[in-house]
Formats: structure tokens, sequence, C-alpha cells
């Protein structure tokens, strides 16, 4: 079984909402975050990599994730 690839996600601190969309590319969620961010002026949004593991109590899953390492968002 292979390892899922990473995901980007686009959260809003302030926000009322928790991120639904998970972005296969770094550069895709980073034009939403853009898009949100002319939307809603003085609102923050920050592009995060879920690239470690995913748990689920529910017979104890665990799914890590592959992420290239020259990847690193930061």
């Amino acid at each position: 079984m292979s390892a899922p690839d990473a995901f980007w996600i686009v959260w809003a601190p302030s926000g009322q909402r928790p991120p639904r969309v998970r972005h296969s590319q770094r550069h895709l969620a980073e034009a939403e975050a853009f898009r949100l961010a002319r939307e809603n002026p003085g609102t923050e949004f920050i592009v995060m990599q879920a690239a470690v593991r995913m748990m689920q109590p529910a017979g104890m899953v665990v799914e890590h994730y592959h992420c290239d390492d020259d990847q690193v968002p930061f």
C-alpha cells in the first residue's frame, strides 16, 4: 500500500468555517488564498501543508503522507 500524496489547505484563523478543500499542489492553494484575501480585506489566510500522518481512532488507522523534502512551504 503506497502513502497518499501530501496536500495543502487554506486556513483563516479568524474564519468561521474550517478548511474544506484539499489542494493537490501548493501553487493552487496559494492562488486560492490570494483570491480569498482579495475578497475579504483584512482577513489573514494561511497556506498549510498536511504532510506527516493522519490518525483515525476507529480501528486505529494511521496513514503516512508522502512529501518531497524540496517542497517545504516555508
